[in-house]
């Protein structure tokens, strides 16, 4: 080793023992080999009459930004872990990620024929964006001073691994947040602290097709970059059974009449979801059952009748193609398991309109019954695709409007509708044909999360039939939850449908029920 190599390390040596350089067992460690190493490995040659400077490289010389070199004439851009010809003077060394005003600056003075290292006054981030699965991925984020409020500028070129960003920042809290949100009401955001001479490495959890953070945090150096691995299983599922009911009972009670009624219903829930980083599925399958009995002290019991009758299926599959949109595919499905039949509440005469235009008379008695619609009837089947826009998706609101051609099944299987006319004598029924459609399916989807035991789920969908454009399908579903144990809830459901070839009116449908759930999976 010649006596020029010798200064420059006991130069070095000395430079560095004043620094904040962390211990090398500490998770700060730098990636680069110590200082003394870095200069033994550059074989610049000092010429005559200059001198040199050194500005040491944390992680690798190629993948951190350049610092800069100020002096009387002026700002000279220039590499880490390289030696610098300089002529002897005194200089100040900035190192940043963008804007030098940012930076944070040490100076150095240079000697004829002696290199000067730069004291490491500032801190290195190291940023690695990963998906679910630990794979690496040019994803979108901000990085804001925590205590100046500003923006640090983060230029494209920094990204020599896919994914990766070293940033040579002045030391401080730093607040990493989602591409362009303002202010900590944002839920994306997290913060990292950059010691003094300390390389930090950040692993950012993304999602792909959302931008959204899914975690992060600091991790130990020789954990950073792993291989990606397949996560355990990007399915998710749940089957629930629960049960309702209410029970009555008035005896001997002044105005009231001698009965029992007894009402109660139990249902399936079966959820499956599929969450990859650009596509995701999502089945779900519900089944309810329930039964009505209305019984007197004396006289006939009035038949047992169904009072919840229930099956229907769903399954949506969409392909995002950006922050917030996506192509969509789905289809569904609603039936009823059993026939339905009616009661008399009193010797009536019933009307049932046939197709043909003909009607059929009938005389009951109090407490019979009579068939409105067989097993499987109706039979509702739907299927469309189109675009999906999703203005807001956090835990507190999830908003999305979708749109595109559709397909719908209509059988109705000799169903019938109650049109009836008050002004005659008999309760008047209308059978409901078979007919297919093919249209424009456009609609809405809000999720509203009121309190921590209050959610509201609302659609609104319109299906116009390229037929009959004058006459739209309107279709509003409103769901109220409020929590009250983990097995108890109280819901309110309404359902209220406008359907131009069934009937002029709106079909309702509305219920409040004391719930319990059991989850099954």
């Amino acid at each position: 080793m010649n006596s020029r190599a010798i200064r420059a390390l006991g130069l070095t040596l000395a430079l560095a023992a004043g620094t904040d350089v962390l211990a090398a067992d500490s998770i700060y460690t730098w990636q680069a080999p110590p200082v003394e190493v870095q200069l033994l490995e550059d074989h610049t040659t000092i010429p005559d009459g200059m001198g040199a400077l050194f500005v040491p490289a944390l992680t690798n010389s190629s993948a951190e930004p350049k610092v800069f070199v100020v002096s009387p004439d002026g700002v000279r851009p220039v590499r880490t872990g390289r030696r610098i010809i300089l002529p002897p003077g005194r200089y100040v060394v900035v190192a940043s990620s963008s804007d030098p005003k940012l930076g944070a600056g040490a100076p150095v003075e240079v000697h004829e024929g002696r290199t000067a290292v730069a004291p490491v006054e500032w801190g290195a981030l190291k940023v690695e964006v990963v998906d679910r699965k630990l794979r690496p991925f040019d994803g979108s984020y901000s990085l804001v001073h925590v205590e100046s409020g500003k923006e640090i500028v983060l230029p494209d070129y920094l990204e020599t691994e896919e994914g990766v960003k070293t940033l040579l920042l002045q030391p401080g809290l730093y607040r990493l947040q989602q591409t362009g949100s303002t202010n900590y009401a944002a839920p994306d955001f997290a913060t990292v602290y950059v010691p003094k001479g300390g390389l930090v490495h950040y692993r950012l959890f993304m999602d792909r097709g959302s931008g959204q953070f899914r975690g992060g945090g600091v991790v130990p150096a020789d954990r950073f970059l792993p291989e990606a691995v397949v996560a355990d299983n990007d399915w998710t599922g749940s089957l629930s059974l629960g049960v309702d009911g209410s029970f009555a009972q008035t005896q001997q009670v002044p105005g009231m009449l001698d009965m029992t009624q007894v009402q109660g219903s139990a249902f399936i829930d079966g959820r499956a979801r599929y969450q990859g980083d650009l596509n995701s599925l999502a089945l779900d399958f519900e089944l309810q059952e329930g039964q009505q009995f209305i019984g007197f002290s004396k006289g006939r019991d009035l038949p047992i009748i169904k009072g919840q009758d229930r099956l229907a299926g769903s399954a949506r599959y969409t392909l995002r193609l950006n922050d917030g949109v996506g192509l969509y595919v789905r289809g569904l499905g609603e039936t009823q398991l059993f026939d339905t039949r009616a009661i008399a509440p009193e010797d009536m005469t019933i009307a049932l309109r046939n197709l043909d235009g003909s009607v059929e008379y009938r005389d009951l008695q109090a407490g019979d019954t009579y068939v409105i619609s067989e097993a499987l009837s109706p039979m509702v089947l739907q299927a469309s695709g189109g675009v999906e826009t999703r203005f807001a998706s956090t835990r507190w609101l999830d908003l999305a409007v979708y749109g595109g051609p559709g397909y719908r099944w209509n059988r109705y299987n000799g169903s019938y509708v109650s049109e009836d006319n008050p002004a005659t004598r008999a309760l008047e029924y209308t059978r409901v044909g078979d007919y297919s459609q093919f249209g424009l399916d456009i609609g809405a989807s809000a999720f509203l999360r009121i309190s921590g035991f209050l959610t509201n789920t609302t659609s609104l969908g319109t299906f116009w039939d390229l037929d009959d454009l004058q006459h739209p399908v309107l279709e509003l579903d409103n769901t109220l939850n409020l929590r009250i144990t983990d097995v108890l809830s109280v819901n309110y459901s309404a359902s209220i449908d406008r359907v131009p070839r069934v009937s002029d009116g709106l079909q309702v449908r509305q219920g409040a029920f004391l719930r319990a759930k059991w989850s099954l999976l």
